[in-house]
């Protein structure tokens, strides 16, 4: 992993390494062919995100060190054989929302977010869906589209949405995201979004601050904040 911060380049291991260097690293990866390079923060809705091999991300590696954005450039994220099921070609995500408050963090709500066929990100507003998640892992009947048009299956795959159908790993992604929250001090909502691989390894592809997506969230599950609302009608008290 690459990691540009404030004009200073990272490797995996934190340690600073020079710009010319990336270039050969990227180049002579000895296990990965394709990266991802995405600004860090103040984008959404898959902007300044680009995937592909060595030739390919080296001149968007350029174009945001020379604008002098932060940065990331990841090898691909192997997801559960479950999650490709909604659709192949894109990283289909498990978006989590937590609270904090109080010392604690709470699970709000969360839906899975899948590309639209031959997409390779996961957004919605690029042509995805979404599905709600209920809170034993089992999925909603139903997903929607960036226009909260209803639907039963996937358009491109005709994958159907079954309400058995279990998120895999639902529940250990849930905790590792209530203990990165711990983390973010002054952040009372973040939503996340996580997948996970047949090891059961979770990752943590983007945590959303200024964004939640409480629209979909509340499409699928009704009024999320419901059992924190004591809590929210006196927070300006």
């Amino acid at each position: 992993m690459i990691n540009s911060i404030s004009g200073v380049v990272y490797d995996a291991d934190d340690k600073v390494i020079d710009v010319s260097a990336v270039v050969d690293r990227l180049r002579n990866d000895p296990v990965n062919d394709e990266f991802v390079i995405k600004r860090s923060v103040g984008t959404g809705g898959g902007e300044s995100v680009e995937i592909g091999n060595a030739d390919k991300i080296i001149p968007f590696f350029n174009l945001y060190y020379q604008k002098k954005y932060d940065f990331v450039i990841q090898p691909l994220v192997n997801q559960h054989d479950k999650l490709a099921e909604f659709n192949p070609t894109s990283l289909n995500t498990v978006r989590i929302m937590t609270l904090a408050y109080g010392g604690n963090v709470h699970h709000v709500s969360s839906m899975v977010k899948m590309g639209g066929l031959g997409g390779r990100i996961d957004n919605v507003s690029a042509g995805g869906l979404c599905i709600g998640i209920k809170n034993d892992g089992s999925l909603t009947s139903f997903g929607f589209d960036c226009y909260l048009n209803k639907t039963t299956r996937h358009p491109q795959t005709n994958l159907e949405f079954p309400d058995h159908y279990e998120v895999p790993y639902f529940h250990e992604m849930i905790d590792v995201v209530k203990a990165k929250h711990q983390l973010f001090k002054s952040h009372g909502i973040i939503s996340w979004d996580v997948s996970v691989d047949n090891d059961g390894y979770v990752t943590i592809v983007e945590c959303n601050t200024a964004w939640s997506g409480l629209e979909s969230h509340q499409a699928f599950h009704g009024p999320v904040f419901e059992d924190h609302m004591e809590y929210i009608n006196n927070i300006n008290s």
